[in-house]
């Protein structure tokens, strides 16, 4: 049995959970015993029950994506290990060295647990994968890094701090990066894996999805509050990107 959780918050999204994130975890040999799933309401835990069956843990938490992260956390005590998984996850990939393609793996569970050794190694709290999935993204040869980097929201591991919450909805990945940073003064993450999720898709734990144009405000928000740890900037399709500042 791991020594870790998976943590999934979920809205309005049971189809899509079971389809997607619940089978990707069950090919990767994740047992359903260390799952639990957080949705927003008793009504909801009633649909995702129906739809899923009794085999996983559901627990009423709350709505709205900064606050059920926040729930997460406290939720667990202090120190223990957490995968945290979007219920939109549709596979693993790793790339490959030449930048030429990817593969889906199945081996989530060895990755996981590297993961949370090498942060209990080096005294970090925090761990993930790629933002992108693109091939050429994944060529790297310093494939594990322990810099200040983005670490995507998908799915990333932390070993439970309580002090540590996020309050910036569209931006909590990267305000979540920052602060583990901040406090630990580094992160691992894996350069050469990544996930394939459903970006803006209707649901999570927003009911009215994660829309292009709150993200971009957010953006400009996270950097005014972080100033010394990311910059925004303007990419040719108008959109509003953040990069982390090396420190």
């Amino acid at each position: 049995m791991s020594d870790f959780v998976v943590a999934i918050p979920s809205y309005d999204r049971p189809k899509e959970l079971k389809k997607k994130t619940l089978k990707m975890l069950e090919e990767n040999k994740i047992n359903k015993s260390i799952i639990t799933i957080f949705v927003a309401s008793a009504d909801q835990k009633k649909i995702y029950e129906t739809e899923i069956g009794t085999d996983y843990k559901i627990v009423v938490g709350v709505k709205g994506m900064v606050n059920i992260r926040n729930y997460i956390t406290n939720y667990y005590p202090s120190k223990k290990k957490i995968l945290c998984c979007d219920d939109d996850i549709t596979r693993i990939v790793e790339g490959n060295s030449e930048g030429k393609s990817v593969k889906t793996v199945t081996n989530l569970k060895t990755l996981a647990e590297k993961g949370f050794k090498l942060c209990n190694d080096n005294n970090f709290h925090l761990w993930g994968l790629h933002p992108s999935n693109n091939p050429r993204s994944l060529k790297s040869s310093n494939k594990i890094t322990e810099d200040l980097k983005y670490i995507i929201g998908a799915l990333y591991g932390v070993i439970n701090d309580k002090s540590i919450k996020v309050s910036i909805d569209n931006a909590e990945d990267y305000e979540r990066s920052i602060k583990y940073y901040i406090k630990y003064d580094g992160m691992i993450r894996f350069n050469n894996y990544s996930a394939f999720t459903s970006f803006y898709a209707k649901g999570g734990m927003e009911a009215s999805g994660r829309t292009i144009q709150r993200e971009d405000a957010d953006k400009k928000k996270l950097a005014n509050k972080y100033p010394k740890y990311a910059e925004t900037y303007t990419r040719s399709n108008g959109r509003t990107e953040i990069r982390l500042l090396s420190q």
